[in-house]
């Protein structure tokens, strides 16, 4: 894990590579970064099987490399950290959301236990805690309709409704979601739309390559980046 000033361009190491593993990177990994709000702290999966003084699992470490501490020897899949630092949203299996307390790793709990909606993917949180995701009705479905929620699971609201979309993204200001719609088997490109939408308003699409996808905002909410990709996965 490594941090990149973006004015100047200079990057520091957050995590090293031990020595015992230099030369085998293929076996050691550190990836799926997430700051807290604060900017304090880091949460990152850790894997590698060349360092058995390093369990696998997610880890929380300050920006400047010091404090790493295992939270959990879970794997789970797109970890998402809340804006309080204290909670992790991520993929569980058969594709269910789920919310675990940094604090006590493990009580951890489904987000949508009991929704009409089987399958929640694709976990973003917003500046205010509340979550985006991909709905949908069918088990094992990666794309579906973007739908919000409460960190709590509460007051679903449906964002679109075409069973096609995937990979949300909240401005930073919380009132548009970008994400990912998919057309004709994987040919994918970025819309943005309201997160509270009206009726009759649709999505606008903002790209038109039919290779786009994950959307990130900036910071300013003035531009988006996002991957060009003729194979996302």
């Amino acid at each position: 894990i490594a941090l990149v000033d973006p004015r100047s361009g200079r990057t520091r190491a957050v995590t090293r590579v031990p020595r015992r593993c230099a030369g085998r990177s293929f076996v050691w990994e550190d990836g799926d970064p997430s700051f807290s709000a604060s900017g304090r702290l880091l949460l990152y999966m850790h894997t590698d099987a060349c360092d058995p003084r390093t369990p696998d699992g997610i880890y929380m470490i300050r920006p400047d490399g010091r404090g790493r501490r295992l939270v959990t020897r879970k794997l789970p899949q797109r970890t998402e950290l809340a804006p309080s630092g204290k909670s992790v949203a991520f993929e569980g299996v058969q594709g269910h959301t789920r919310i675990m307390s940094l604090d006590q790793p493990r009580r951890e709990r489904e987000l949508l236990p009991r929704s009409d909606y089987p399958t929640s993917l694709w976990p973003a949180w917003s500046a205010t805690g509340r979550l985006a995701l991909a709905v949908s009705r069918s088990e094992g479905q990666y794309v579906g309709h973007i739908a919000t929620v409460t960190s709590r699971g509460k007051d679903l609201r449906l964002v679109t409704r075409s069973h096609r979309d995937w990979a949300p993204d909240w401005s930073p200001a919380g009132d548009r979601i970008a994400f990912v719609r998919e057309k004709e088997g994987d040919r994918d490109d970025i819309l943005v739309t309201s997160s509270h939408p009206r009726r009759g308003r649709r999505p606008k699409r903002l790209t038109h390559t039919r290779d786009a996808v994950y959307p990130v905002w900036s910071p300013n909410g003035r531009e988006l980046a996002y991957v060009r990709s003729a194979d996302w996965g």
